[in-house]
């Protein structure tokens, strides 16, 4: 088996490499934007045919809390670049479901939680 070497004149992976790992991070952030809008519009039939105690209803903000991926965070936060963002930073400090909520005793409708937009 005789190898043959690539042409120097032909691009490169290194010039390729930039675009291919934004575009498995954007179709990472897609899967993780879909899962969580399925998980919203489960939340909002949930709250939508059965009554929902107010205790159940903060558990129910407080999971999607958690599960909220971070472009959604961004968006609530008015895409405010973070300069110490990191990693593992604390999330204590960004925008949360309750927070997302116009009424603080909320009405059927803004119990439903953040529209994606």
């Amino acid at each position: 088996m005789r190898w043959r070497t690539i042409d120097d004149r032909k691009p490169t992976w290194e010039t390729y490499k930039a675009t291919h790992d934004e575009k498995l991070r954007l179709e990472l952030e897609r899967k993780e934007l879909l899962d969580y809008q399925s998980r919203l519009d489960d939340a909002r039939e949930r709250v939508g045919k059965d009554r929902i105690t107010e205790q159940a209803l903060d558990d129910l903000g407080g999971d999607l809390d958690r599960e909220m991926p971070d472009a959604i965070r961004r968006r609530l936060a008015g895409n405010a670049p973070d300069s110490s963002a990191t990693a593992d930073r604390d999330r204590s400090s960004l925008p949360t479901w309750a927070a997302a909520r116009e009424d603080p005793a909320p009405t059927h409708q803004a119990s439903m939680g953040p529209a994606l937009q």
